[in-house]
């Protein structure tokens, strides 16, 4: 096997050849950085082998090896491998396009959910755009010259998309936003909804000192999703008097927990080294404890 890169040939083992169809270099850092984008295996039998790649400068100083196993069958496909912005996915928006390369392909079928698709073609890529897809899991069959090969994707779409996505969402701005402004926000067409979403956030990262929405943004729904996590059961989340009184002061510096009162309802005292003092009761033993005094 001889791998070529930049007309400069190694020999590996035997007299078989591997070539490179394309090679690209860039320096970085005074590296000389080569990437081979794929391998053409010609005059091989079936069988697994052993491939060792070296690469080296021209001083004979080694800079890269590679020892992998691999198996080969002739007429063979291979794996198939969906791309998005040129980096292997399996999952995708409604607003993607799923890009496949397949190589030695003579014939190709594709069956999703039964229906009989046909992939666009150009310089052996084929493409499949998604906007026609719901959201969940689609298992996708491809009849590739003879072999038959399943696969899934999911096609999961920004929440902004979805207007009971949507509307939750914004639900969950209660304790930065009025009840005016959030109204406001739910009416939004759904081609400008993503716009106002950020103009929101910037506004309030302004306001509150972030350095950018984005952190504003996190750090809100941070909190929003320890209310979820820890206020749930039995209670509303982060709707609770508990995540009132959290999403205000942080988390308490104290937390008693009397739970078992054999003489009155069970209670959780919060306290703050500020010197505030919060006591939630569960009065129905069903865990929503509500806010009692302060």
């Amino acid at each position: 096997v001889v791998v070529e890169m930049k007309g400069k040939k190694k020999s590996l083992i035997g007299d078989e050849i591997l070539r490179t169809i394309s090679t690209k270099s860039n320096i970085r850092n005074r590296w000389q950085q080569y990437t081979i984008d794929s391998l053409k295996l010609t005059n091989i039998a079936d069988g697994k082998y052993k491939l060792y790649i070296a690469v080296e400068n021209d001083i004979g100083n080694s800079l890269y090896t590679l020892k992998k196993d691999i198996s080969f069958k002739n007429n063979s496909v291979g794996d198939i491998i969906f791309y998005k912005n040129g980096i292997p996915k399996d999952t995708f928006t409604s607003f993607d396009t799923i890009i496949m390369k397949i190589a030695s392909l003579k014939r190709l079928k594709v069956l999703i959910e039964n229906d009989t698709l046909e992939f666009n073609h150009n310089s052996g890529f084929y493409s499949l755009p998604l906007n026609n897809f719901k959201e969940g899991v689609h298992n996708i069959k491809l009849f590739v010259n003879d072999e038959i090969k399943l696969y899934k994707f999911w096609i999961e779409n920004p929440f902004y998309i979805n207007k009971v996505k949507w509307d939750r969402m914004v639900d969950k701005l209660i304790y930065v936003a009025s009840r005016q402004v959030i109204e406001k926000l739910k009416q939004t067409p759904q081609d400008q909804r993503e716009v106002e979403w950020i103009k929101f956030w910037e506004k309030f990262a302004y306001n509150n000192n972030y350095v950018s929405y984005l952190e504003a943004e996190e750090d809100y729904f941070r909190k929003i999703e320890f209310c979820e996590e820890h206020f749930r059961n039995g209670d509303k989340g982060y709707r609770s008097d508990r995540a009132v009184i959290y999403m205000k002061y942080g988390e308490p510096d104290d937390i008693e927990e009397h739970l078992f009162e054999p003489n009155g309802y069970p209670y959780i005292v919060w306290k703050y080294s500020s010197g505030y003092t919060f006591v939630f009761v569960d009065k129905y033993g069903f865990g929503e404890f509500k806010l009692q005094n302060q």
